[in-house]
């Protein structure tokens, strides 16, 4: 089963630098649907300085886990198609293990599916994968019979539960951004009158147009206030229910191991805090710039059947791109954050063995690796900036296109100018809407994996 979205379910991150050998075997009990051992393999706590690869076999076969060591090529690596678990060595030169569930060919060569405990679940190159197993053990496990029936909620439910916020706001927050839209718009419209006709600012006309605009412009900023503050009511009550739940989650893992109950609370904090993510940008960005979206299309249907035809292309190839990129937006994201946190440990580390190493730059392990994090924060960057250029890019053609197609018709006269102009706008309007949109689909993503994580601890 190579499904990424669906292995990703059965992911469990590990807590510390020690435990990532218990982090793979409990996400071997979750892909045969023992997640009650999965649970328990969790919260034992680990030696110091980890797992061997013979530990994590005797550990295996505590729980009935027929396996083996061994050790194998690429050739046989590219056959894989049951889950096993793999001696790695991680950006930081330190001992790992990562589960693969298998392998696929690409144009770009064979891609593995790895699940890193440290990080999350991504598709990576071979030679991405031949990097860090260096030394081509694994831990083997005979075929095991997937079971993924404990996983069948979807780990997006918790954006639609009630108990953070009522059923109604869902139809509110997009009434009141239509509001507030509407108001921009009369306000634009009353000035443009004014400059086109000057003889409405004089006398008692120029009064009541004054008037009119402060009305407008108090609406607006009431109607923007109502909206922020549902959205922070929102989050506090989000940020409550599931601070509940996680004290009663801590409660039951201090049973198993109470040193380790720090840890899973700096863990869960930031698991919450995705989540709460996640909620704000699909009811602040997804329910409303969505419904505009779908709104201003609406539009573009009945003005130029043409232009509407040629944006929805555009919505439904920008939108299977953003879903195809997400997990691995999740990945490199989650990647730069570990990273970050390793070199900071690293620095405690070097402060209190010598102190003096700091003045050394070639020899500061903090150094080389915070130069390590800015190698790979540069690489994202460049490659999300291009990959926003290419997003713009065909947001600009499908612009273009529009304009080009609505010309056409304005020449033959089967169009008129306003309906012309108004089609060309809504059409830039999409445009530069669907970035803002992009964004906040990678926040909902990283709370469906923070969600899923909450849930698997």
């Amino acid at each position: 089963m190579l499904n990424i979205n669906t292995i990703k379910r059965t992911f469990v991150q590990q807590h510390n630098t020690d435990d990532c050998g218990h982090a793979c075997l409990a996400m071997i009990m979750n892909y045969i649907g023992k997640t009650d051992l999965a649970k328990s393999i969790i919260y034992q706590a680990p030696s110091n300085g980890g797992l061997s690869l013979l530990d994590l076999k005797l550990a295996a076969q505590a729980v009935h886990l027929d396996c083996k060591c061994v050790e194998f090529e690429t050739d046989y690596l590219r056959s894989v198609t049951n889950p096993c678990i793999i001696h790695t060595r991680n950006e930081l030169g330190l001992d790992h293990f990562e589960v693969l569930y298998g392998s696929k060919k690409s144009k770009k060569g064979f891609q593995y599916l790895v699940a890193d405990p440290a990080i999350q679940v991504s598709w990576i190159s071979e030679l991405e994968l031949l990097k860090r197993w260096k030394s081509k053990t694994a831990l083997w496990f005979p075929p095991l019979t997937a079971d993924l029936r404990p996983f069948s909620n979807n780990p997006l439910q918790f954006i639609f539960d009630n108990k953070y916020y009522p059923s109604g706001i869902l139809a509110a927050l997009p009434l009141l951004s239509f509001s507030i839209a509407a108001f921009g718009i009369a306000l634009t419209w009353l000035l443009q009158r004014g400059l086109n006709e000057p003889r409405i600012l004089q006398g008692g006309v120029f009064l009541s147009l004054t008037a009119l605009l402060l009305i407008i412009s108090i609406f607006k900023s009431l109607f923007s206030f109502l909206r922020q503050h549902i959205l922070i009511n929102i989050n506090l009550n989000a940020n409550s229910a599931l601070s509940k739940a996680l004290v009663f989650g801590l409660i039951s893992s201090a049973i198993f191991n109470h040193q380790r109950g720090g840890q899973f609370a700096r863990n869960s904090l930031g698991h919450i805090q995705k989540m709460q993510n996640a909620i704000s940008a699909f009811l602040g960005v997804v329910v409303t710039d969505g419904s505009m979206i779908l709104l201003l299309l609406s539009g573009l249907f009945y003005l130029h059947p043409l232009a509407g035809a040629i944006i929805f292309i555009y919505l439904i190839t920008y939108g299977y791109a953003i879903f195809k990129s997400l997990p691995q937006a999740a990945y490199n994201q989650e990647r730069l954050k570990q990273l970050s946190i390793a070199s900071e440990l690293q620095l405690a580390d070097d402060i209190s063995i010598n102190k003096s190493d700091l003045l050394l730059p070639d020899y500061s392990a903090f150094l080389k690796s915070h130069q390590r994090n800015l190698g790979v924060a540069k690489e994202m960057a460049l490659r999300v900036s291009r990959l926003y250029m290419l997003y713009e890019c065909c947001g600009t053609v499908a612009i273009v296109l529009v304009f080009f197609s609505g010309a056409q018709q304005l020449n033959k006269g089967d169009l008129s100018y306003n309906s012309f102009m108004l089609a060309v706008i809504e059409a830039y309007l999409i445009a530069s809407l669907m970035p803002k949109l992009h964004a906040s689909f990678q926040q909902i993503a990283e709370g469906s994996d923070a969600a899923i994580q909450l849930a698997n601890q």
